[in-house]
């Protein structure tokens, strides 16, 4: 069992320090940003803020943020990004 966790790891880990060059990279992109935004602006998981606000407050309409608000718990548990 534990041949395969570590196998599995061993794949999923390459490249793992490679820049997002995916399809769905802006979505992530902005994902991470929705978490850090979380993180340094309020918990409030009713209120996603995006980077690209311009001179607003930046509130985004998504999905329900729950994996964003969860990795900015995450980050407030851990000690920050």
């Amino acid at each position: 069992m534990w041949a395969i966790v570590v196998l599995n790891l061993g794949i999923h880990l390459i490249g793992l320090s490679q820049p997002l060059v995916d399809a769905q990279n802006w979505r992530q992109a902005d994902t991470a940003a929705i978490a850090r935004n979380f993180y340094e602006e309020g918990m409030n998981p009713l209120y996603p803020r995006i980077d690209w606000r311009g001179r607003t407050e930046g509130y985004v309409e998504s999905e329900f943020p729950l994996f964003s608000w969860l990795v900015a718990l995450f980050y407030k548990l851990s000690g920050g990004i």
